[in-house]
């Protein structure tokens, strides 16, 4: 109640204009949220799939695809990111694993999930 009283309560007695710019500013310092769990997640499964692609594990590149899949299923994955990780699961599954790695690192600077930094 005391940062109300000391801080809130005077911040109104300001004109209009300037109560305005200051709420903004407060609000764009707060900065927006990292990244959702999500994101993470996903990001995380397209990683998987890249790395199996580049070390070419047909059992890493399946158990990464099932983990993909599911999350499509449960809405998490948006369907056009799970169609191009499927692309690039299907080429490898079809021998292709040098075309699946360059379009599995093109996907991950396409849709990082989580941008740098975070």
């Amino acid at each position: 109640m005391t940062f109300v009283r000391t801080c809130l309560l005077p911040l109104l007695a300001l004109p209009g204009l300037l109560f305005v710019w200051l709420v903004l500013l407060l609000l764009l310092a707060g900065g927006c949220g990292g990244p959702t769990e999500v994101d993470r997640d996903n990001g995380r499964v397209s990683i998987e799939i890249q790395t199996a692609v580049t070390l070419k594990n047909p059992r890493l590149l399946e158990a990464s695809a099932a983990r993909a899949k599911d999350r499509h299923d449960a809405g998490l994955l948006a369907d056009a990111d799970y169609d191009a990780l499927r692309q690039i699961v299907e080429k490898a599954r079809a021998g292709s694993w040098q075309d699946a790695e360059g379009e599995a690192a093109a996907f991950r600077r396409r849709r990082p999930f989580v941008p740098p930094g975070h």
